[in-house]
């Protein structure tokens, strides 16, 4: 299960760097964010958060596994594309 988390926030670390100034990477923690936790709703960990610099809510992602790393690697091209 770590080994999952790390890849997870592993691909957070990837759209923050390849998409600096554009999104904002949350990774909301649940014992010490509870504002942040409540503002989105976060219910499953890992929960990672991607929004505007403004906070709007762009792709959530919730939980492990292929959907998810899948699911991140597919928002990363998409907000590339999306200049």
């Amino acid at each position: 299960q770590d080994q999952e988390c790390r890849k997870i926030y592993g691909y957070a670390d990837r759209v923050e760097r390849e998409l600096a100034g554009r999104v904002v990477v949350k990774r909301p923690d649940v014992k010490t964010e509870k504002a942040l936790v409540e503002k989105y709703k976060v219910k499953v960990l890992p929960t990672i958060l991607i929004t505007t610099p403004d906070g709007a809510e762009q792709e959530r992602f919730e939980g492990e596994g292929e959907k998810v790393s899948t699911g991140v690697e597919n928002a990363i091209a998409k907000l590339k594309e999306t200049k």
